[in-house]
């Protein structure tokens, strides 16, 4: 997956085998997978972002948690999960000549969002339930 916003190209998410998390989530649309979709050939397609089913299942799994049918829901529930800190992803940055490519968690990225806008946007798009706000 590779997502363009101005200087910021999220390069790598990650792989998960969600078969392990407690998730029984309908058949994704715009409205359950908080606006996530990409673009398969033309077509728009609704789809779960892959970095909120891993914050979402890596901490229901802690927690124990029996099961999970909605990630607003249970985004709602738990605004400050603990799989941020386990979630990473790879950003490149783009500055004047420079070129900065990082490998953070989610909570790294979510401090560096409180002051860069663009940064943040490019985040919301790709996980819009992690990313509802900044506190």
């Amino acid at each position: 997956m590779v997502e363009r916003d101005s200087n910021y190209i999220l390069l790598a998410v990650p792989a998960i085998n969600a078969s392990f998390f407690p998730l029984y989530l309908p058949e994704p649309s715009l409205a359950n997978t908080g606006g996530y979709r990409f673009n398969n050939k033309g077509e728009i397609v609704a789809q779960y972002s892959p970095i909120d089913i891993a914050i979402c299942g890596m901490t229901a799994l802690y927690y124990k948690e029996q099961s999970v049918t909605s990630l607003n829901d249970w985004f709602i529930k738990n605004p400050f999960p603990i799989g941020k800190a386990w979630v990473t992803c790879t950003i490149s940055i783009t500055t004047n000549k420079d070129l900065v490519i990082n490998t953070l968690s989610i909570s790294e990225w979510e401090l560096l969002c409180k002051h860069n806008s663009k940064l943040y946007t490019l985040l919301k798009k790709n996980a819009p339930f992690t990313f509802r706000t900044i506190s």
